[in-house]
């Protein structure tokens, strides 16, 4: 099997502390990704509160049923069985870098489904 390769701007974060992150000068697009899969099955509860709270949001919605497609950057998005009052999924909105042959949000999601 081949070895993947790191292109040089993934590369220079490969260090045991960890290297400053600085906004690349580049176009932005947004999205949106899964987060905290270890809740799936949870109920929502102070528990899964804290869990969330480290994500920073900007907002936290929970919803058993229809949402409403408007966007607030950073916002976490809790979904609940409406039966079992269960945590099924928490996505977060996200502001990406565009970097590469990155075109938008949409792009990258395509480029990066099954790995």
């Amino acid at each position: 099997m081949e070895q993947a390769t790191i292109p040089e701007e993934s590369a220079r974060y490969n260090s045991m502390s960890g290297a400053r992150y600085e906004t690349p000068h580049c176009p932005t697009s947004f999205a949106t990704c899964e987060v905290l899969p270890l809740l799936k099955g949870r109920p929502w509860d102070n528990y899964a509160l804290a869990w969330v709270h480290g994500l920073r949001p900007s907002r936290i919605r929970v919803i058993d049923g229809a949402e409403h497609c408007d966007a607030w950057l950073w916002r976490v998005t809790v979904y609940i069985d409406p039966e079992t009052r269960l945590i099924t999924e928490i996505t977060q909105e996200i502001e990406i870098a565009c970097l590469g042959d990155i075109e938008n949000g949409h792009d990258l999601c395509l480029k990066t489904q099954g790995g």
